[in-house]
């Protein structure tokens, strides 16, 4: 039986210099060629599984980014300390991505997130006084973005379009948690429950 990888959680690879990242095998059909063990730059936060004394050396997941980028910071960090990261494919992990943003409202946020996460990791793990790479990244994420709207024929434009550039400012704002206009409908509304 052949499976197609929908997610890569084979693994990633990471430009720490430009928040860029990507998983190997995404969208990729599985023939067996990925069938060995091998080092990789990350692991996807669904599919961790971790040493306590690695947990008690570098600390927990940074709570900061609130939503992805959690785990490449992580495992940065890890591989900082002079671990090795890898990709077992013995361990089989089903997730359902992405199920806390389906709903359009939510999903226009993850964007929010995307963008602005990327620039704070890139920022913090390769600091310069121009950080000439993490910005040339993050207008093309702005533009990326925007195309998306357009070639998808995504809902809310509007709101998707203030989203990308409230991420853009805010992550050279340098701000982190979770976005301000959410916190205020959560508590207007109520935090939204899964199910």
């Amino acid at each position: 039986m052949q499976i197609v990888m929908y997610f890569g959680l084979l693994g990633g690879k990471i430009n720490a210099r430009t928040g860029a990242h990507a998983h190997i095998g995404m969208g990729k059909q599985d023939n067996g060629q990925y069938n060995q063990a091998k080092k990789v730059n990350y692991i996807v936060g669904c599919s961790l599984l971790i040493r306590t004394e690695i947990v008690r050396g570098i600390g927990l997941l940074e709570e900061d980014y609130f939503l992805y980028y959690e785990d490449v910071d992580w495992n940065l960090r890890v591989r900082q300390k002079g671990w090795n990261i890898q990709y077992v494919p013995k361990s089989v992990i089903w997730h359902k991505v992405s199920q806390s943003v389906k709903s359009s409202e939510l999903s226009a946020l993850s964007t929010y997130y995307i963008i602005r996460n990327a620039y704070l990791m890139a920022t913090k793990f390769h600091k310069s006084s121009l950080q000439l790479r993490a910005k040339r990244r993050l207008v093309r994420n702005l533009f990326w973005y925007h195309l998306k709207i357009l070639v998808r024929k995504q809902d809310q434009k509007r709101n998707r379009s203030a989203l990308i550039f409230q991420a853009a400012t805010d992550a050279l704002k340098g701000k982190t948690g979770k976005y301000a206009a959410q916190v205020k409908m959560e508590t207007a509304y109520g935090a939204r429950k899964s199910s």
